[in-house]
């Protein structure tokens, strides 16, 4: 077999590879009402070394057994860290309140996605004819709030705020060790149940393989491929000069 093949087959096998991940848990707590220190809900994954490339995020929210869930209350957000960085996006911030709405949506909950690439923010989805599913939750995919103001905020101020805490401040960082998600309810009365939320991530380039394979060896083979293109290259030119030459 030709040797370029053969170094180009092992280095795919190795390292070159996108891989899709996910990690979930199942929580089934009441968010506490009108309470800014909320529930805080944690992951711990331990996984191979790797960045992340895309990362979405589903969330699970019903009503409170006996009560009613109102989605204009709640406010959350996801976080994790990498060595000196840390990503963090705010994923709900009180959908629904603007100037002309103090309240916020009074939904029972929602059941939904989260994504950058997704065509309407969340903050505003009655605007886009959403759809709910028999239990009266929220369904689709949806850009996060990444308003970063206060939920407190009067509600003139989500208007005009800028949406910086998107979910791509975690590309680059390693899904390794804790997330973190956040949630409260801010104002008083209706109560909701924080059923269940994951992560989905998906890593590119050179990870470290299952199989221990260091990286080192991983770039070596691939450094061995283009050496070895330069010398083919240089080699057809030597032939071609000596054949125009003769």
């Amino acid at each position: 077999m030709n040797i370029f093949r053969t170094l180009f087959s092992m280095a795919i096998a190795l390292g070159a590879v996108c891989m899709t991940q996910a990690a979930s848990i199942t929580v089934d707590q009441i968010i506490p009402d009108n309470n800014t220190v909320g529930l805080v809900s944690s992951l711990n994954l331990t996984v191979p070394p790797s960045a992340i490339d895309t990362l979405t995020v589903t969330l699970n929210l019903s009503s409170a057994l006996g009560d009613s869930a109102w989605n204009g209350d709640l406010y959350a957000y996801l976080r994790h860290s990498s060595g000196p960085l840390t990503g963090f996006s705010v994923l709900l911030n009180r959908s629904g309140l603007t100037g002309s709405s103090s309240v916020g949506y009074g939904d029972a909950g929602l059941s939904v996605t989260f994504s950058d690439s997704a065509a309407n923010d969340i903050h505003n989805y009655q605007d886009y004819g959403p759809f709910f599913n028999a239990a009266g939750q929220l369904t689709g995919t949806w850009q996060p709030d990444a308003r970063s103001i206060s939920p407190l905020s009067p509600g003139g101020d989500f208007d005009s705020a800028t949406r910086p805490a998107n979910l791509g401040s975690f590309t680059g960082l390693d899904p390794n060790g804790q997330w973190v998600l956040f949630i409260a309810d801010v104002s008083p009365g209706n109560e909701a149940t924080l059923d269940s939320w994951s992560i989905d991530y998906t890593t590119a380039g050179v990870v470290v393989p299952e199989s221990g394979i260091p990286i080192a060896l991983i770039a070596g083979l691939w450094a061995g491929l283009l050496l070895l293109g330069y010398r083919q290259r240089m080699v057809a030119i030597t032939l071609h000069s000596g054949a125009a030459s003769g």
